[in-house]
């Protein structure tokens, strides 16, 4: 008897060993959204009218706008404190930004022209700005450089992955927005050295203001449209564009953005809320919308918006900027933020954003636990034109599992005590 109680004791301490902190099979993974420390970088950026949209571990990448000749010129610096100088291989040249920000790492796109050609392109540049690849077929004849023919969409799970999509005009009597081919994609796998034409059987809606692909599935997309025109609000295709379903959703005072989260698959639409100007978030998971009121109920003098949206792939949700600026006779005198973090049906506030004197206009990932927001001064005629870029770090974070089955682990650990005590019995029975 004493010997089976000495192996009954073993075998459940074994039991619990390997089941403590052991991922349940089958059991949902519940995430921690970390916090955000209020002590958030502000820089400055001193050179007049230079607007940062791009930092990595090589360096930081900026533009500035020529108003005597409307061109715009690159940028580069080696931090934010160092002093920038410029990308002279480009007599013209502008960043390509989308309202999903790009993973950590990633490449950057512009459209310009190189000096001593006649015709603009869309190339790839690496953090110290040097130039990667001109991407086949885009050359194009081009006034300026802001005046893309093209538009950029990252994929979501990989840093190296892009798509590249022509943007025409849209027909007579819509007003803003692009067509776009889906029959000639050029794809990037490998962060701009080579690319594959990728063709989807379908087409887009006419006159779409943006485009967001599923990246465990190219042909799952979702386009979208808030101004005045035919139509507005999200379609999705399942098909490659063969056929499309309008989600139903009311735009109300428009849409902001659009986001994928693939790992959760949750769909993210970012509107303007009437009559209150608040940020409106709506979630869209199993064909289930969720409506969440974001920035609070600001006066009727204050108007909330989103420029930027993240995914952040390491804790799998989609941080959302979002801001509010006061007007007084017309004049912006304050402008206040707040960050948000979304995920798994859960939106939580994670900062408040510092004191800014502009309007954010970029922002990204500078590593996994590390972004940035960059904001362009809108009291020019007083500051200067000296632009802001704010830098926050989150912290580490650690994910958890309710234990609703066995784990394997603990499975095997349970197997172990029951043949313990099975061939104890068997002795014993001898």
């Amino acid at each position: 008897m004493i010997k089976f109680i000495n192996i009954l004791v073993i075998c459940i301490f074994l039991f619990l060993n390997l089941s403590i902190g052991t991922p349940a099979v089958g059991a949902p993974v519940q995430q921690e959204i970390s916090e955000v420390p209020s002590n958030a970088s502000v820089f400055h950026i001193d050179e007049e009218g230079v607007l940062v949209f791009h930092i990595d571990k090589e360096g930081v990448l900026a533009y500035q706008n020529d108003n005597s000749s409307l061109k715009t010129h690159l940028l580069k610096s080696k931090s934010l404190t160092s002093k920038f100088t410029p990308i002279d291989v480009f007599e013209d040249a502008s960043p390509m930004m989308t309202t999903c920000v790009p993973l950590p790492n990633s490449p950057v796109f512009v459209y310009g022209k190189m000096k001593g050609k006649k015709k603009f392109a869309v190339y790839v540049l690496n953090g110290r700005g040097e130039v990667i690849n001109e991407v086949p077929g885009t050359e194009r004849y081009s006034e300026y450089a802001w005046d893309r023919p093209f538009v950029v969409v990252p994929d979501m799970l990989s840093p190296l992955t892009f798509y590249v999509l022509q943007a025409l005009h849209p027909p007579q009597g819509y007003a803003g927005g692009f067509n776009t081919n889906l029959q000639e994609i050029l794809m990037t796998s490998d962060g701009g050295k080579s690319f594959k034409k990728v063709s989807l059987p379908g087409k887009t809606p006419v006159a779409i203001e943006g485009v967001v692909f599923n990246p465990k599935n190219i042909n799952e997309l979702w386009v979208w449209r808030s101004s005045t025109g035919y139509w507005e609000g999200v379609e999705h295709s399942t098909d490659g564009g063969i056929s499309w379903h309008n989600l139903n959703i009311d735009v109300e005072g428009g849409i902001y953005g659009l986001i994928y989260n693939p790992i959760t698959n949750e769909v993210v639409v970012l509107r303007k809320n009437l009559p209150s100007t608040t940020v409106g978030l709506l979630s869209i998971a199993n064909n289930k919308v969720k409506i969440t009121d974001l920035k609070g109920n600001p006066s009727s003098k204050r108007d909330s918006y989103v420029r930027v949206l993240l995914f952040d792939k390491e804790r799998k949700s989609i941080i959302v900027p979002v801001f509010c600026w006061y007007k007084c006779n017309g004049n912006v005198t304050d402008i206040t933020g707040e960050i948000y973090s979304y995920s798994e049906g859960e939106c939580k506030k994670i900062a408040d954003v510092p004191e800014v004197e502009g309007d954010i206009v970029y922002g990204g990932f500078i590593s996994p636990n590390t972004f940035f927001l960059s904001f362009e001064n809108y009291r020019k005629s007083i500051h200067n034109e000296v632009n802001e870029v704010v830098v926050y770090t989150l912290s580490n974070t650690r994910t958890h599992s309710k234990f609703k089955t066995f784990s394997i682990l603990a499975l095997i650990a349970f197997l172990l005590c029951f043949f313990a005590i099975w061939m104890f019995l068997k002795k014993e029975v001898k």
